[in-house]
This record gives C-alpha cells, sequence and structure tokens, in this order.
C-alpha cells in the first residue's frame, strides 16, 4: 500500500491534480488546513509538525524544549484534536518526544474520536541530510543548527527498537520507520504488534528515481513494510498492477 505526501499551499501557481483513478487510497497532509468542507471517501492523513507554521524553525524547537513535558504533551495533543475534528482519519506526531502518543490518546477518547482517528507515529525516526528536499518544499528548514538533538543517530538501532516499544505502550495504531533503513525495518515487524509504514525521505527519492522502475522498493517490502509513503506514488500506481500481493510472513501485504 502507499501513500502520498500532498503539501498544501495557498500559492495558485502550485496547484497539481491529484487522481485516485489508479488506485490512490491514502494521503497524508503536510500543513493541513482546521476545515472539513472538502471530504471525499479515501483516506488523509494529517503530521503533527510545528516546523512548517512557524519563520524560524530552529528557535521553535528550542523554545519547544524549554517546555515542561506536561507543556509539550498539551500543545501537541491539541494540534492533533485540531486535525481530527476537520476531519482527517489519522494523525501523524513527528516530535519524538516520550509520552506525545498517550497524550494524544487521552485527548482523542475525551472528545469520543478515538474510534474515527488512528495515530500513526513516529517511532524510529533517524538524523539524514536525505530530509533537505522536504524542507524546502516545506519552506520548514532550520534557520541556524539543525534538529539532531530530537532525532535518533543512525547508528543507534537498539534506540530505534526501544522507541517502537515505547509508542506502541503507549497506544500508537501504527509506527514510522524513516528513512527506510532494512535493518530497522526488519526489527520494527519483529518487535511490533502494529502495522509498519516506510518513509522514503525525500532526498532517497532524489537519488533513486532512476532505479525506481528496476524493482528498488522491493527491499523496503521484504525488509518488513507494510506500507509505504513515498513521492514515488503516483509513478508506481503506472507501474505496477492493479494488485501485487506478496507473500510476508504473518500475512498477505497488498499493494495498491
Amino acid at each position: 500500500m502507499f501513500i502520498y505526501p500532498v503539501f498544501l499551499s495557498a500559492d495558485p501557481d502550485l496547484e497539481k491534480p491529484i487522481t485516485i483513478a489508479k488506485g490512490l487510497h491514502l494521503i497524508i497532509l503536510f500543513g493541513s488546513p482546521p476545515s472539513n468542507d472538502k471530504k471525499d471517501a479515501s483516506g488523509s492523513m494529517a503530521d503533527i509538525s510545528t516546523s512548517t507554521h512557524t519563520t524560524d524553525t530552529a528557535r521553535w524547537c528550542s523554545r519547544m524544549a524549554q517546555w515542561t513535558t506536561r507543556r509539550q504533551w498539551a500543545r501537541v495533543s491539541d494540534i492533533a484534536l485540531s486535525f481530527a475534528q476537520a476531519g482527517v482519519h489519522c494523525v501523524a506526531p513527528s516530535d519524538m518526544n516520550d509520552g506525545r502518543i498517550r497524550a494524544i490518546k487521552l485527548k482523542l477518547f475525551q472528545h469520543r474520536l478515538e474510534s474515527k482517528v488512528a495515530i500513526m507515529s513516529y517511532s524510529a525516526k533517524y538524523a539524514s541530510c536525505l530530509y533537505g528536499p522536504f524542507r524546502e518544499a516545506a519552506s520548514s528548514a532550520p534557520a541556524f543548527g539543525d534538529r539532531k538533538h530530537y532525532l535518533l543517530p543512525p547508528p543507534a538501532r537498539t534506540l530505534g527498537r526501544k522507541a517502537m516499544l515505547r509508542d506502541m505502550q503507549e497506544g500508537t495504531d501504527i509506527i514510522i520507520v524513516k528513512p527506510t533503513y532494512p535493518d530497522i525495518l526488519s526489527d520494527a515487524k519483529n518487535v511490533s504488534t502494529v502495522p509498519v509504514v516506510a518513509i522514503q525521505a525525500s532526498g532517497e527519492f532524489a537519488m533513486i528515481h532512476a532505479a525506481a522502475r528496476a524493482g528498488s522498493t522491493e527491499i523496503i517490502v521484504r525488509s518488513g513494510a507494510d506500507a509505504i509513503l513515498s513521492y514515488f506514488t503516483p509513478e508506481f500506481l503506472d507501474w505496477l498492477p492493479p494488485k501485487l500481493i506478496l507473500i510476508g510472513k504473518r500475512h498477505e501485504r497488498i499493494i495498491l
């Protein structure tokens, strides 16, 4: 299953049509507006991030780091609630803070939305130079420094497993691995009791566009991903047959 990232902009010159005729079922919104006046039958998700809504991302991240943990939880859960009330089917907290999944879950329960809105957690999110094109597209590049202080260091395989287990204990419905490191995806599949989503970072898209037609995504699925969030989604819908069924160890995985 593929998930297509969609960037929302008020600039009419950036408008690009999205077709669902070829089998697109899921999108994730970056910069999701608090409006539910345009909904359809296909699933939609919203990334919970403050970085695209501030003029100075690095200072905002530093400011949040100085907040108490409870204040951080309150802020993130309020954002998640606003997206849920706007009509998304799933919220995706990307801040990596301990406790934020539980806080969001409780907020959804308080407003009787827990059965309508899923939580897709950025659980194993590693520091990487592959995020550059995304930050440029989302206008969220830090004005100074970087964001490595809240991301996992690339060699930290054990920390990735701990973060995934933590988020599952807090009640996440889906876990995310980013970038698509095969060893981390394999770990995720071995420890996870929920679906695993692999995010192909924007830099990965830029590097492997020429190789994608040769089946470069097969290793991602074989490593354990149940779904792939990829900028390639429109191309995949052209290249792949309507239903490509891959048999996994525990269940069938269908790429639609």
